[in-house]
This record gives structure tokens, C-alpha cells and sequence, in this order.
């Protein structure tokens, strides 16, 4: 993806690596890297259906509060789940511009920003160099892939953040 305006040389992205097998529901089914082969198009999610029950129509996008039965108004207590640790295999690879960088598991628990952001919030530093861009404010290509685990450990990237 491109990033419009770098000045500072300064590139964060917030994931989410707590998630396990079965919930990388974009990747299911995929039979190689990127999903390449015979089916190379675009899977796009399914527009919210409407459904109608006696006169009335709710909507799939309709808010309900987190754990809340649709059909009786219960509340159901959501246990917490373990985090899965990564496999030997983990590897996070990314490019700026074309340079490619690699983390293994260990560099990348190490390089995880320190301290109490929040209680879910984990931040990755991909660039933090003030030189980078000489002052002047340019765009710049990231790309990044974690590879290794398959779907044994998945995580969510959840934004990229530049300056």
C-alpha cells in the first residue's frame, strides 16, 4: 500500500496477535501464497442482507450488545481465551520502498513497543528514521506478510500509522 506525505520517517502499525486457527476467514481455503492460481479475483464480502419477520425489518448490521442472544435478549459471559503462541516457523517480512526486512519470531516479541498503550493495543515500528525522507514530504510504498504458522496463528492488522 501506499503512504501519501511521509515527512518524518516514522511508520507504526497496531495488530492484533492474539488470534487463532479458523479466524483468518479471508485466507480459508487458500491453497497457496496470496491465494495465487486459478481463482486470482477479488473476494469481496457480501453486501448486509435485509430480513423481514412479521412486518418488521432488521437489518444483519443492526447493533447488538457484545454477547447478546438475537433471539431472547440473554447475556452470555464470554470466557478469555489464551493467547497461541507462535510457531518456531513465524516470520513477519516487509518492505518500504522495495527493501525487503525479515522479524522471526523471537526479534519480533522483542521489538514489540513497550509499555502500557492499552490493554489490546500491540505496535510495531517499521521505519523511525528522520533522514529518510530528507525533509521533504513523499510518498512511500509498505508491504507487509507474516508467513510460517499457516492458519495455526493468525493475527489483524489494524492500522498503519505514518508521520
Amino acid at each position: 500500500l501506499n503512504l501519501p506525505d511521509v515527512r518524518n520517517g516514522l511508520v507504526v502499525v497496531k495488530v492484533q496477535t492474539w488470534h487463532g486457527q479458523g479466524e483468518a476467514i479471508k485466507t480459508n481455503g487458500w491453497t497457496s501464497i496470496n491465494n495465487e492460481g486459478e481463482t486470482d479475483q477479488r473476494r469481496l464480502r457480501r453486501p448486509p442482507s435485509i430480513v423481514t419477520t412479521n412486518s418488521t425489518t432488521v437489518s444483519d448490521i443492526e447493533t447488538y450488545p457484545l454477547g447478546a442472544d438475537r433471539n431472547n435478549g440473554r447475556y452470555l459471559k464470554k470466557k478469555k481465551k489464551k493467547s497461541i503462541p507462535f510457531c518456531d516457523k513465524f516470520q513477519v517480512e516487509y518492505a518500504i520502498d522495495g527493501k525487503i526486512s525479515f522479524w522471526n519470531v523471537t526479534e519480533f516479541n522483542e521489538l514489540r513497543v513497550k509499555g502500557a498503550i492499552q490493554r489490546v493495543v500491540e505496535l510495531f515500528v517499521l521505519l523511525n528514521d528522520r533522514d529518510y525522507t530528507g525533509g521533504e514530504e513523499k510518498e512511500i510504498e509498505v508491504a507487509l506478510r507474516v508467513t510460517g504458522c499457516g492458519t495455526e496463528k493468525v493475527w489483524n492488522l489494524n492500522h498503519i500509522y505514518w508521520s
